[in-house]
């Protein structure tokens, strides 16, 4: 054997020396991080009340191309960024990137933007990344295009300029978009006044749900 060999060896040995008590504590902290999280599920809402949830949930009219399932809020996702939760149920549960979430109440929440196999993240309907075709309740031509505005809330754009829409209107998903059930409550008129072009009216609203006191939600997967 070379000189160079053995030197090349005694580094090697040296630095997985020098790392192995670096590796044990990243495991440890690995392993810390998994309890942390299975204690948080267990703590936010304990299965039985999962289950009631989605039977609470039973009674809204959906259409047999939907199926619920009920999830806990584990928290923020790693990124931190605002108007995103982490849920517990992902692709194995059958979730998929664009499933509506909403409360046991059917109140739309938002939607599903990332699946992994055992959690997935919803957006908040404030985020900037939520979309979903809207109408005012009870009515068939007032349909608009709602929009996430972050900290600003909701607005709803491209309403008809000759819809009467009054103050405090509910507002409901559309029955528009193949993926997303009609008459989910979404949120109430706030304020209407002409868009800039003069042509539609555009409304902000007043969302009934606090997006922080979410704990369990109810996702409503599409049926292979």
């Amino acid at each position: 054997m070379s000189l160079r060999t053995v030197m090349i060896t005694v580094a090697i040995v040296l630095a997985a020396s020098a790392l192995s008590p670096l590796l044990e504590r990243l495991l440890v902290l690995s392993a810390g991080m998994r309890a942390s999280i299975d204690s948080r599920i267990a703590t936010l809402r304990p299965r039985s009340e999962l289950a009631m949830t989605v039977k609470a949930f039973d009674g809204k009219a959906l259409s047999p191309r939907f199926s619920p399932i009920a999830s806990a809020v584990i928290g923020e996702p790693p990124d931190h960024l605002l108007e995103r939760l982490l849920l517990d149920k992902g692709a194995h549960d059958g979730v998929a990137t664009g499933d509506v979430v909403a409360d046991s109440s059917g109140v739309y929440l938002g939607r599903i933007v990332s699946v992994m196999d055992r959690s997935s993240i919803m957006a908040y309907v404030s985020s900037e990344l939520d979309t979903v075709t809207v109408r005012i309740a009870n009515t068939d031509r007032a349909l608009g295009i709602l929009r996430g505005r972050g900290a600003a809330g909701a607005r709803v754009d491209y309403f008809d300029k000759s819809s009467d829409i009054p103050a405090g209107a509910s507002v409901v998903t559309s029955e528009r978009e193949e993926h997303v059930p009609a008459g989910l409550a979404v949120a109430t008129v706030d304020h209407v006044q002409s868009d800039p072009t003069g042509v539609f009216q555009e409304a902000t609203l007043a969302l009934p749900i606090a997006f922080d006191r979410i704990e369990s939600v109810v996702i409503i997967r599409v049926v292979p």
